[in-house]
């Protein structure tokens, strides 16, 4: 949700290279989170889960998401009712293509999930990480590669 309207307020703003820079949309929109966002992020700052640091309101090329680990670059979105209109969801199979084609992952919540039953979600994004730590524990390191 955040990440469309952060998205929009930042097209305007270029960076040397000549992409849309979000950072300073980043910044304006940690200072005014929606009120899951506010929930969300009271369980999740501090490397409350797991461990792991969480960002909000983290740039990503010309994007902003909602949340984002960068050890697994796992982006975390809480999706509100906006997101099940047409158009916007248009725009979601656009962005989401676009951080899994440079490697993203995303992990997706919706704002009822997050009023109604946020243990399962805490649990879910929990259960994510720990899959996340299994795999790149399982990948040879790059001394092991060469050795092989």
């Amino acid at each position: 949700m955040a990440g469309e309207e952060g998205h929009m307020l930042g097209q305007g703003v270029k960076s040397i290279r000549g992409e849309a820079f979000s950072t300073p949309t980043a910044q304006l929109m940690r200072k005014n989170p929606t009120f899951t966002e506010k929930i969300f992020w009271q369980q999740v700052r501090g490397k409350q889960i797991s461990g792991y640091k969480i960002r909000r309101q983290h740039p990503i090329d010309k994007y902003v998401v909602d949340f984002y680990c960068a050890r697994f670059h796992l982006i975390i979105e809480i999706d509100g009712d906006v997101h099940r209109i047409p158009e916007c969801m248009a725009k979601d199979t656009i962005r989401t293509d676009y951080f899994f084609a440079n490697g993203y992952q995303l992990i997706r919540f919706t704002n009822n999930q997050i009023l109604n039953d946020l243990p399962k979600v805490l649990l879910a994004l929990k259960q994510r990480l720990v899959q996340l730590t299994l795999a790149e524990a399982s990948l040879p390191s790059h001394g092991e590669a060469r050795r092989g």
